[in-house]
This record gives C-alpha cells, structure tokens and sequence, in this order.
C-alpha cells in the first residue's frame, strides 16, 4: 500500500500540479506519429544537452561547439529549462551558440516548463537521425569516445548505451526496491550520456494508458528519476538491458569534489543517502504503477581496447630500477670506471667492449619495451610478442657471455690463479640471482594482471558512490 505522501504527490500530478504543457506534449506526440521513421539518418547522430544553470553557461558554450565539431553529429539542440532566465541572458546565449566555428547547427531550445520530463519529448521537427544523445551540461567527452560510443549503437540500436551505470536490487530485510551499484552487473544508464533510438522519446512521451502518466507524474514530483524512467521503458519494449561503454577521457564538472576533497566528503555524505533513497523510492512507484519490473541486468563493458600490454612499461621501469644497477656490476668486472661511469685502466678497451656489449643486451630489453608501449595500436599483437620474447632472451644470453668475459680479463689483470673457479661461482650465483628475478618479475605481473581485472570491474563496485561520480576514469 502506497504511502500518505506519495499518494498526494500522485494525485497531484494527475491534477497538472506537475506535469508539463499538455498542449506542447500532444503537438509533439502528433507530428512524432506522423514522421517516416525510416527517412531518419543512421550515420549521424542528434545532441540533446539539457541546460538550466546559469552559472554553468559558459561550460555549456564550450561543451556545446565540441559536440558540434564531431563529424558524427548532425545537430546540437540545447534545451534550456529554467523558465525564470531573463530574455537577454538567453538572447546572448543564442547568439553565441550561433557564432559556433563548426558547420554543425547549434539550437536553443526554450522549454515550456522546468520539467525533467522534457528532456525526452520527440521533436520531429529538431531531430533528423535515428540516433540521439542525451547529456548534461557539464560532462565532458573526448571525440573519440563519443565516435566509439555512437559504432557501438549502430551495433545494438535497440539498446541504450551509456558511460555511466547503476543497478536496481530488491532488500529483502525492507520489502522494497533500492537503487545501488553491484560490482558485475547494471541496469540503469546515466543521462550524463545516453544513446538511443529516436522511437524511443516517442515512447517515453507519446505511449497512452494511466500507467506511464502516472510515472510521468511522479518525475514531475520529485524532480528526479527520469533516466530510471526511460530503462524501464527501453528494457519494456526489448527485453534487454542497456550498454555500458569505456571511454578515453571523462570529465564531470558537476562533480562536487572538484572544489576541494575534504568539503566534498562532506557534502556527498550529507546528500548520499537521500538521493539514493528517493531514487530507490522511483524505482519502487514505477514499479507499483506500470504493474512489472522491466529492468533487466547488463554485465561487462564495451572498450576501445584492452590496453594489457601497457604493462610493459612498468616493466620498462622496473628494468631501469633493478637490471640497469647490474649493467653498472658489468662495467666494473670488464675494466674500472671513472667518476662519469666511462670504462678507463689498460684492458679499458675490452672492458668497454664487454660494457658495449652489456648495455646493449639492456638496452634490447628496455627498447623491447618501448617500441610494445609506442606502437602497440599500430602493431599486431603477436608481432610485437615475438619481438618482445626474443629481445628478453638475447638480453639474457649477451649478459652471461659478457659475464665469462669479464671474469676472464678480471683474472688477466690481477693474475688470479683459480679465476676459472671463481668464474664458475660468479656463475652460479648469476644464475641464482636470473632465476630469482624472473620469478619476482613473474610474481609481478600476475599481480598487476589481477589489478587490471579487478579495475574492469571498479567501474560498478564502489557502494559509497552517488551520480555526481565519475566511475570510469578514477
């Protein structure tokens, strides 16, 4: 049984306390039902950038040229929803959204009323493409993760895809409904970034029957939620759940911690959990209002590549840390070094020479590495492999040769009798020591390959999160 207040609330909005001009909403719905759904462009996409701050105008300008300088977008519509902006704040705003270097059109779009509700109206006369972006006015993404996003669509149209995701999750303790985040699962894309379909702002806004008007209603009420809104209703008319895509570059401005990190702590714990309580509340009243639980749960996430082999350059500096300290060893049995680490003494000529050689077979190794973490979008990986395993073997034979040379001219010099015995324990305990660092160094990417698995799955762990985080890029 509903709750005193959240049955007033939904008489209200029933009543239009809440809800947004019916005449605007019917006009939409009406040219929507008539548009040729199959003349829409699939190669591009529309922007929808909601924007309502002021203070936040200058960042909406910025954000809004970027969008337009995608070969990828069609057109930038800015939907401004606060009604109480003067007319010449909006006036100069227009004029300098219009004033945009890109060929791409830039629009303002006044709103009829503050509702979240319209973020989602069909707009047959503004949108021209099948696809559509929903975003915010202070989330920023880099071009190329904005192309990767919109290929990815074009894979799944009948999917939403987005760069930031929650969960639904019943408790069983309470008998409600809770909005959360699990670490290997989501059902809920952000609005921050949304891809869609454009049939699908006809079925937000335009579907008959008291069910979706009372959801309408409720987003009205709390001024909030209608991104879970919009999951229900996509995840109710495929059976499937959105898309979660990695990006390159992220960042939200509205993050309150940009401002300092010991405010934010305090103002994210203060609002954390009445957020996620009225939002688990929406999930709940949608729920009891259409009757079902459409949402439906997505796992793993979509990336432009696996980025694995940028181990080798921690490898690449452990090598500088640990081996190079070795090849400085080397100099030292192939001949004497001076203040500047030259080779210097009467064998300085085969000394440098096994130095030579030792700095080399390094320098293979280090080079291995370089050339792996530069070139690694441009080379195949099974090359780059091959290249990688023959350099870290060349290195190892090139240094035990060195070695044996070494202690050869070693025992010369100072006439040592048994040098071939000490050669041999030199050896030995090279051999001890190689061993022992492969295994160290094996130890260690194992344990770097857990890190990176784990990070995969960050991205949907940290229960202490609200929206206003990034969970991609931290």
């Amino acid at each position: 049984m509903a709750s005193p207040a959240a049955t007033a609330i939904l008489l209200a909005a029933m009543f239009g306390m809440f809800s947004i001009t019916k005449s605007t909403v019917s006009h939409e719905c009406a040219a929507a039902r008539n548009q040729n759904q199959q003349a829409l462009r699939r190669d591009k996409v529309t922007v929808l950038m909601n924007g309502f701050s002021e203070s936040r105008i200058p960042l909406l300008h910025s954000l809004a040229v970027a969008y337009s300088l995608s070969p990828i977008v069609s057109s930038v519509l800015v939907l401004w929803g606060n009604p109480s902006t003067a007319s010449t704040v909006l006036n100069q705003l227009a004029r300098n959204l219009s004033l945009s270097p890109s060929s791409t059109p830039i629009s303002l779009l006044l709103q009829a009323s503050a509702s979240l509700n319209n973020r989602f109206l069909p707009r047959p006369s503004h949108i021209s493409t099948d696809a559509v972006l929903i975003c915010d006015d202070d989330v920023e993404v880099d071009s190329k993760s904005l192309e990767f996003a919109f290929r990815v669509w074009e894979k799944n149209p009948n999917r939403l895809v987005g760069l930031f995701a929650r969960s639904h999750d019943i408790d069983l303790n309470r008998r409600e409904w809770v909005y959360t985040v699990h670490p290997d699962r989501f059902s809920i894309v952000l609005t921050k970034f949304m891809l869609l379909r454009a049939h699908y702002l006809f079925l937000y806004t335009c579907v008959d029957g008291a069910g979706m008007a009372r959801a309408r209603g409720i987003v009205d009420a709390v001024r909030n939620c209608e991104d879970v809104l919009m999951n229900l209703v996509v995840a109710e008319e495929e059976q499937v759940g959105p898309l979660l895509v990695g990006a390159k570059r992220v960042r939200d401005y509205g993050d309150a911690r940009n401002e300092g990190e010991e405010e934010v702590r305090v103002g994210l714990s203060s609002r954390k959990g009445e957020h996620r309580k009225r939002r688990g509340w929406c999930i709940g009243e949608f729920h009891r209002v259409l009757g079902r639980m459409p949402l439906r749960y997505s796992y793993g996430k979509v990336v432009d590549d696996v980025g694995e082999q940028g181990l080798c350059y921690k490898d690449f500096l452990w090598l500088n840390s640990k081996l190079v300290k070795e090849g400085f060893f080397f100099f030292k049995v192939g001949g004497d070094i001076n203040s500047s680490g030259l080779p210097t003494g009467e064998k300085a000529s085969n000394g440098t020479l096994n130095s030579l050689f030792t700095m080399i077979s390094i320098w293979l190794k280090e080079e291995s590495f370089k050339v792996e973490l530069r070139d690694l979008v441009k080379t195949p990986f099974k090359i780059c492999e091959y290249f990688h395993a023959t350099f870290i073997r060349c290195a190892i034979v090139v240094g035990i040769a060195v070695l044996i040379t070494g202690l050869e001219h070693l025992g010369d010099r100072y006439d040592v009798e048994n040098s071939m015995d000490t050669a041999g324990l030199w050896q030995f305990g090279f051999i001890s020591v190689a061993l022992v660092v492969i295994y160290l160094d094996y130890r260690e990417k194992q344990r770097i390959r857990r890190k990176i698995f784990e990070r995969s799955n960050w991205v949907l762990r940290n229960l202490e999160e609200d929206d206003s985080l990034d969970l991609l890029n931290n």
